[in-house]
């Protein structure tokens, strides 16, 4: 019973140290990729509406449902939420969820300007490692890196995305059992 005892403060000091993980019960976080799976996705074409110069942007509505992000857009299980980015700045914290059981993922999401000249880039894992980093440092002191495509953790979380300039912007999502495009408008 001591043992048990003292192997329990050990492991409590460890995991307070950062020298050890405890599991809490909850579902394992998926692998956010593999080779295979980036190659198999970066594959997919690209498939981006096109929208002539001065007409409107044909922003994808919210979804009537509650994924658990707000202002949820697309068709599920992938839902991009919060606010519209804005143009030429890269902290534009975006957060999705993909929805249903058992979660399909990794997702890839790509992107560019729908109508105009213009590139949008995300934050997170590069997708292959030829896409060369944009680096980039906020005002406050915040800095990651950006690229053209990223690959996502299957369950949902948040990244930057950065579009160039104003515009209306698409973000294809790529997942082996779905795909999606996000479009939005960047002021």
């Amino acid at each position: 019973m001591r043992l048990k005892l003292l192997g329990g403060a050990v492991a409590m000091v460890l995991v307070g140290c950062g020298q050890a993980t405890v599991a809490t019960g909850g579902p394992t976080p998926t692998p956010i990729t593999t080779a295979d799976d980036a190659v198999s996705l970066m594959a997919r074409p690209l498939k981006l509406p096109a929208v002539q110069p001065g007409m409107p942007c044909p922003v994808t509505t919210v979804a009537k449902v509650s994924p658990g992000v707000s202002n949820p857009r697309g068709r599920g299980p992938f839902y991009l939420g919060g606010p519209m980015p804005t143009a030429a700045f890269p902290w534009n914290k975006t957060v999705y969820v993909v929805t249903g059981s058992p979660v399909p993922g990794p997702v890839l999401l790509r992107g560019g300007r729908i109508d105009g000249v213009g590139r949008l880039q995300f934050s997170g894992q590069p997708a292959t490692p030829s896409d060369k980093a944009t680096h980039l440092t906020s005002e406050a002191g915040v800095s990651d890196d950006f690229y053209d495509h990223v690959l996502q953790a299957a369950g949902g979380g948040a990244l930057y995305v950065y579009p160039s300039t104003t515009g209306c912007y698409a973000i294809q999502v790529d997942a082996t059992t779905y795909e999606d495009v996000i479009v939005v408008s960047a002021s």
